[in-house]
Formats: C-alpha cells, sequence, structure tokens
C-alpha cells in the first residue's frame, strides 16, 4: 500500500460513520478503526493493533 493510498483511506475513515462520535462515541478510537478496516476487507495485524493501543 502506498502513501497515497493510506491518505485515501484515511479520508474515507474520516468521511465514515466511524469517525462520527456521537454514533460511536462508546468504541475506543482503534476498535472504530479496526470496524472501518474490517469493513473494507482489510484487517488489522497483531503487530500493528499493538502499536495503536
Amino acid at each position: 500500500m502506498t502513501d497515497s493510498d493510506l491518505d485515501a483511506l484515511a479520508m474515507q475513515f474520516l468521511d465514515s460513520a466511524y469517525a462520527d462520535y456521537n454514533k460511536y462515541s462508546e468504541w475506543p478510537l482503534d476498535r472504530r478503526i479496526e470496524g472501518f478496516l474490517l469493513r473494507r476487507g482489510l484487517s488489522v495485524s497483531p503487530k500493528t493493533a499493538t502499536h495503536m493501543a
């Protein structure tokens, strides 16, 4: 994945319901990001997940 791909993915996250703090206020940020990625068929590796915590 290129830097441009990551930038585009970040923008998609910011435009998604997962970035809406009112809708997902009970979810911590790492869980919202994981849900967003899983919804798109992507996953968070255990190594990446430890850096998010």
